[in-house]
């Protein structure tokens, strides 16, 4: 009998841990963002990405880094929708932050996309974010963020981030 009561009580905590770690939105966060069959991720050397969509144009622009020695990049590849900021390290140039702005680029099935409600980000993700303007961000892990800008209740763009 004790070990009938004892399996009851195990089950019935297993149930309550699931059902709670459903309430908090998951950890399924994103650390990187695939588009076609690339992914980008943060940190990842950006001639890698440049490799990957070579096929596509993009509108490029730099300016002097204000945290690191050398130019912060930033890459727009606006066929595809979305953007890729750089920050250099040596003679390299490493993903920074990805931005994506199409309906066209989606994650997770189809989940996390460009239209998508506030209401489905946070039965995703939860509520424990930070709030900056329109902008959400979640911490995801390894000094990473990501964010949803939100306005009028709708996704307008999402990006992972290297956390400041």
């Amino acid at each position: 009998m004790k070990k009938l009561v004892l399996s009851a009580v195990l089950a019935i905590s297993m149930c309550f841990v699931i059902v709670l770690s459903g309430c908090s939105g998951g950890d399924s966060k994103l650390t990187s963002i695939k588009i076609d069959s690339t992914e980008i991720s943060c940190h990842m050397d950006m001639a890698e990405v440049l490799s990957a969509f070579s096929e596509y144009e993009y509108e490029y622009s730099e300016s002097i880094s204000c945290a690191y020695n050398g130019l912060d990049k930033i890459y727009d590849f606006t066929d595809k929708g979305f953007t890729v900021y750089t920050y250099p390290d040596g003679d390299k140039d490493y993903v920074l932050e990805v931005v994506v702005y199409s309906e066209e680029i989606s994650q997770q099935g189809g989940k996390v996309k460009v239209g998508m409600s506030q209401q489905d980000l946070e039965s995703l993700y939860g509520t424990d974010y930070s709030k900056d303007g329109d902008a959400l961000s979640y911490e995801v892990k390894d000094e990473q963020s990501m964010y949803f800008l939100v306005v009028d209740g709708e996704v307008l763009e999402y990006a992972i981030s290297v956390a400041e």
